[in-house]
């Protein structure tokens, strides 16, 4: 694994814990009553019952509560860090629709609607780190690239030697 590799890699830790300490704090869901009655219950409620979900690793339906809250109670408290939660929830390893690009569009909305929040700071870091793994991507995407034409010219040289081999068989002859 070269640097910029291994770099990137203590980046993203650093980051996740970073994150993981100061994320929205977590408080299990009272009684509810949240049985497809979501519309009825507090904003407190919905919040509580996206986080139990996100510690379940049950995230389509924690993206759907965090999304309800900042469709629905864009004022509160509780849809700041749902806006924040929901480019967090594309982060996540274990998430099967876990997607950067997505995280990054989430974080920057965020950052648009809640440019006063206590996560911006955390928000910022997220899109730095998504950025220099996107370009971390790219530049590997380039070193595989040349690393496969390194290989055929290796193969074409080795190919030429041989001809070349022959040829001079051939003339002391």
């Amino acid at each position: 694994m070269n640097n910029l590799a291994k770099c990137i890699l203590i980046i993203i830790a650093v980051m996740l814990q970073a994150c993981l300490t100061s994320s929205p704090i977590y408080h299990p869901p009272g009684k509810t009553g949240l049985s497809g009655a979501d519309s009825a219950a507090s904003p407190q409620a919905l919040y509580d019952s996206a986080v139990y979900h996100v510690r379940l690793k049950q995230y389509e339906p924690a993206e759907r509560l965090y999304t309800k809250l900042v469709t629905d109670y864009k004022k509160t408290h509780e849809a700041e860090k749902s806006a924040y939660m929901l480019g967090y929830l594309y982060t996540c390893s274990d998430n099967p629709r876990m997607n950067y690009a997505k995280a990054g569009e989430m974080f920057e909305s965020f950052l648009k609607n809640y440019p006063k929040s206590r996560y911006v700071s955390d928000s910022r870091s997220w899109i730095t780190v998504i950025h220099k793994l996107k370009k971390f991507q790219s530049e590997q995407a380039v070193c595989d690239s040349l690393r496969s034409e390194n290989l055929r010219l290796s193969e074409e040289v080795r190919s030429l030697k041989q001809v070349l081999e022959e040829l001079q068989k051939i003339n002391k002859k």
